[in-house]
């Protein structure tokens, strides 16, 4: 099963940042500390946790990044990129000055070695789908040969060709995984050498020192990532004066004094109905579970304020994600609810229904808040707790009827949160679903021409599948930072990570 697939002890993070600036604006110098659980070998094709994935975004740049603000990619190592008509070739054109922190510059040759790479079985790389579109990938994958579909032009034109069409490919070399190493100099060392905004200068037990890096447009002189065991000595390293900075999981409380803000992660939870249980054939009685529900009171009772209110099955820092895909398909209307049910059963009580999910304590809460307010439109619902070690299993192999579900996504595109869960037949498919339209729909916006037929195409595929009345969207996940006073502009990324070319620290 796909790493991220089920989200059963998701880590819930945020970003940091209090928004302004001084009236001066940005000052330049000092040293960024921040403090997180997890952070690991400094090699991009782990780059997967949030802490893993800071530590090489601040290192290893990527051909293309991704702008959360026009939902595209947008230049980083690569200046520009065209796409063949039939959305299957991809040519890009590399930046003249793209070097590595050493001085030698970066060739498409490493480029095809960086990606070769992590697509190799000996990486164990655990983000390798991120490039299965390309040619030949099957091969590369049992280490038969390399990845055919890429190849070098010339120093800095490489060209990427796919097996079927995918027009928003190009956000899928977004993601952090995908940092470029030099070709001859593929196995990270202590101080591996990348072209990010910053580069190692010293690396001991449990601290990563970087300093910025020529050539890049900072405000701060370095970063120190100081990795801990416990969330909890993050969060005290911001308050004993070790750390300016720290990631917070889960629903950590930060210290006094410090600045929290949101960003949207890769992320969605919500519960659905198996399709396949005879007390949901009746559409009728789906659409009066799903109305009963006020998504915005579980997220609160269950998640406090360490997550947002999905407003979709699709995170809305994902292009694609649509518009107001949730009015008239999601809750609460409850008179409508009510009215649905006495269509259908008239004066008798609908059916007991079983809440399933993995058994903690938060969880617990969402569950006992739907029972609630499912019993205010007259549908009993009883609690049926799983150990979380048996959950997936259990979802695949047992009988869930009202079940908690998720995703985590590794790209920032609609496709990723539809295709792998709503597609019939598809492996992740637990709910039985077959939206009529879902399939045209992913397929026309793969063979897009432009930006906006893909939106409609992806969002006309999102309602089909909330058409169907088996989804109710609970919880946009998001990721989170505690910034000491003075700390300013730390942006969070769709991964976890933060913009360190934004952030400066005031003058204390």
């Amino acid at each position: 099963m796909r790493r991220g697939a089920w989200i059963v002890a998701l880590a819930v993070f945020a970003a940091a940042c209090n928004g302004g600036g001084g009236d001066e604006g940005p000052t330049s110098g000092g040293v960024l500390r921040v403090a997180g659980r997890g952070l690991g070998a400094l090699d991009p094709a782990q780059a997967v946790e949030p802490a893993r994935v800071a530590a090489a975004d601040l290192v290893f740049d990527t051909v293309v990044g991704y702008s959360p603000e026009t939902g595209e990619a947008q230049p980083l190592l690569a200046t520009e990129w065209t796409v063949s008509e039939d959305q299957r070739r991809f040519t890009f054109t590399l930046a003249d000055d793209a070097e590595f922190h050493d001085g030698s510059p970066v060739t498409a040759d490493d480029v095809k070695a960086s990606w070769e790479r992590v697509v190799a079985p000996d990486t164990g790389s655990p983000v390798a789908g991120l490039l299965a579109a390309v040619d030949g990938f099957a091969q590369a994958r049992d280490g038969t040969a390399g990845l055919a579909g890429i190849r070098a032009r010339d120093d800095r034109t490489l060209v990427v060709e796919l097996t079927a069409p995918q027009s928003d490919f190009v956000l899928n070399l977004t993601h952090p995984a995908l940092g470029v190493l030099p070709e001859g100099r593929m196995r990270p060392r202590r101080k591996p050498v990348g072209s990010g905004p910053f580069r190692v200068e010293r690396v001991e037990e449990g601290i990563l020192e970087l300093r910025a890096a020529e050539g890049h447009d900072v405000f701060l002189d370095g970063v120190e990532l100081h990795d801990v065991e416990r969330s909890r000595q993050a969060i005290g390293a911001i308050e004993d004066g070790g750390a300016d900075a720290a990631m917070l999981r889960g629903t950590s409380k930060a210290p006094d004094d410090t600045t929290i803000a949101t960003g949207d992660y890769l992320a969605v939870g919500y519960y659905a109905l198996n399709l396949r249980n005879p007390k949901f054939a009746d559409e009728r009685v789906r659409a009066a579970i799903v109305l009963a529900i006020d998504g915005e009171a579980v997220v609160e009772v269950g998640y406090g304020g360490s997550a947002g209110t999905a407003s979709g099955i699709v995170p809305m820092i994902a292009a694609g994600a649509g518009d107001d895909v949730c009015e008239g398909r999601c809750g609460p209307d409850r008179a409508r609810a009510e009215q649905l049910l006495s269509e259908v059963f008239g004066q008798a009580p609908p059916p007991t229904i079983f809440l399933d999910y993995d058994d903690s304590s938060l969880q617990q809460r969402v569950a006992e808040e739907l029972q609630r307010q499912l019993g205010e439109v007259g549908i009993t619902a009883e609690l049926r707790a799983h150990p979380a070690e048996e959950y997936d299993d259990f979802l695949v192999n047992g009988d869930p009827e009202m079940f908690r579900f998720g995703w985590v996504g590794e790209v920032p595109a609609a496709r990723e949160f539809l295709t792998p869960v709503f597609v019939p037949d598809a492996p992740e498919n637990v709910l039985g679903v077959r939206p009529p339209d879902l399939v045209p729909s992913l397929t026309a916006a793969a063979e897009a021409t432009n930006g906006e037929q893909r939106a409609a195409a992806y969002e006309t595929a999102q309602e089909s599948v909330l058409d169907q009345w088996c989804v109710i969207p609970l919880a946009q996940f998001t990721t989170r930072y505690a910034a000491a006073e003075g700390v300013r502009d730390l942006e969070v990324t769709p991964f976890g990570s933060f913009d360190a070319t934004a952030v400066w620290i005031e003058d204390r």
